[in-house]
């Protein structure tokens, strides 16, 4: 009977945890929405320069173009480094887990195949919650400090536009 229970209580925390990995998963979709609407303002930033790069002329004008030009690489590389985040050590020593896609491939079809128990299921889908949980956590890190670099560079680029009208 105590058998029966735990097996339910597992099953039911098991539908939680694939729940909050599909949670989990939309946050990690919702920082690459992010990271491509900024990504979309740099490139309007960079058209900018582009388009009006011949009416920099003088020492202010081609200093503030340099300044936009390095802080739209600054930006562009925050956030290309929160697309790509690494955790280094999280599963090497862990046993294969079957719901993470890297640790699926990894596994051969035996293994695969084999029905698991519900507790070890259990495990699987917490340790993948806890694994996508810090994925989404550096992400949206990454992503604040792309955020703040680009508001940043948008702003120089307005001076730069500003003062090469100005000059004009």
């Amino acid at each position: 009977m105590r058998k029966q229970r735990d097996v339910e209580a597992a099953r039911q925390d098991l539908t939680v945890g694939m729940h909050a990995i599909t949670e989990i998963n939309h946050a990690i979709r919702y920082a690459d929405t992010k990271a491509a609407a900024l990504a979309a303002v740099l490139a309007l930033g960079v058209t900018v320069l582009a388009g009006r790069r011949g009416d920099a002329v003088g020492l202010l004008p081609n200093a503030l173009l340099s300044v936009c030009l390095c802080a739209t690489l600054v930006s562009a590389a925050l956030l290309a480094v929160g697309q790509a985040p690494r955790l280094r050590g999280v599963r090497s020593a862990r046993r294969p887990n079957r719901i993470a896609f890297p640790s699926l491939a990894a596994m051969d079809w035996a293994e695969v195949s084999t029905l698991p128990q519900p507790v070890t299921q259990r495990e699987d889908v917490w340790r993948q919650a806890g694994d996508l949980a810090a994925i989404a956590v550096v992400k949206f890190r990454w992503l604040h400090r792309a955020m703040i670099s680009t508001i940043c560079t948008q702003a120089i680029v307005l001076i730069w536009l500003a003062v090469t009208t100005w000059l004009r």
